[in-house]
């Protein structure tokens, strides 16, 4: 009896013991458990909170720079022109030189930039901006142009030049014949050789004139950043703006009005009109003073 007794508490003790051992693993791993949902459910509220705070950023509308207060300031300090700077003389040595560059800066802001744009803004801040800068152009040119010796640069490069192209553009003519008319002046060009033919001359019938005004773009984008400040070297809004009104409005027009024959003539006739109407005033004068004195006498 007493074997099987034994044989009966050694597997009872036996039990308890794997009862014991299972609920300490049951006990272990319901900690593990518990402790593994905490830290998950940790990672996924700050894993939601970091995206709820880059949505809200990319939803927030972004404020340009110079809308921050300490930016503001500068900026509007920049926008202040100041009307001395306008009216002041260009070349105080010189008042007659200074009216006359005046009144054409004038000019130009009134045909070329105002006309249109008094239809965008009435504000004159824009206008100022741009005849500052043509002041500041002029004042440019002079300084350079004081650094070249223009009557050597007229005499020895550009007379020489229009001499030999009006010889061969008579010879031509004298030879193929023509008339005033656009057909013919293309005929005479086409006899040119072609390196002799500028590559900003179109050869066909007069029309937008695109070839002529790509040449333009091309030679002011080349000297405008030597003439320009440079502040609005760096707006690259400015620069396109320039050029395109020098190249499609100011020297196309001035080049097609210098190019017809008939403005020479009228400016001679003028200029004649102008010496023998003054001479005739002279004479006038002279009789009136010659009658006086025999009145006197």
């Amino acid at each position: 009896m007493a074997g099987p007794v034994k044989e009966k508490n050694g597997l009872i003790t036996l039990l308890w013991r794997l009862a014991l051992i299972i609920a300490l693993v049951k006990l272990v791993s319901v900690q593990f458990i518990l402790l593994s949902g905490a830290f998950f459910c940790y990672l996924i509220y700050a894993l939601s909170k970091i995206q709820h705070r880059r949505i809200t950023e990319h939803n927030e509308p972004r404020r340009f720079k110079f809308l921050d207060e300490s930016m503001w300031q500068e900026q509007c300090s920049d926008l202040c022109i100041d009307q001395e700077d306008i009216s002041s003389s260009m070349f105080p040595d010189s008042f007659l030189v200074s009216e006359s560059l005046q009144e054409l800066v004038n000019l130009i802001v009134d045909q070329f930039v105002s006309s249109w744009f008094c239809k965008v803004s009435d504000d004159t801040l824009f206008t100022d901006s741009v005849q500052l800068e043509l002041r500041h152009v002029i004042l440019n040119l002079k300084t350079r142009l004081a650094r070249l010796d223009v009557p050597s640069f007229l005499v020895f490069s550009i007379l020489p030049l229009i001499s030999r192209h009006y010889a061969d553009f008579v010879a031509i003519q004298q030879k193929h014949g023509s008339s005033y008319s656009i057909e013919s002046k293309l005929r005479v060009a086409s006899v040119f050789p072609a390196e002799r033919i500028h590559r900003g001359v179109s050869m066909s019938l007069p029309g937008p004139r695109v070839k002529e005004k790509n040449y333009f773009r091309s030679t002011v984008s080349k000297f405008l950043p030597l003439l320009l400040s440079e502040k609005e070297n760096n707006n690259k809004v400015i620069l396109s703006l320039l050029r395109e009104i020098l190249s499609c409005t100011v020297l196309t027009n001035v080049f097609e009005m210098v190019s017809e024959g008939d403005f020479f003539n009228q400016m001679i006739v003028k200029l004649i009109g102008d010496n023998l109407q003054h001479r005739d005033q002279v004479k006038k004068l002279r009789a009136a003073l010659e009658q006086h004195t025999m009145q006197m006498d």
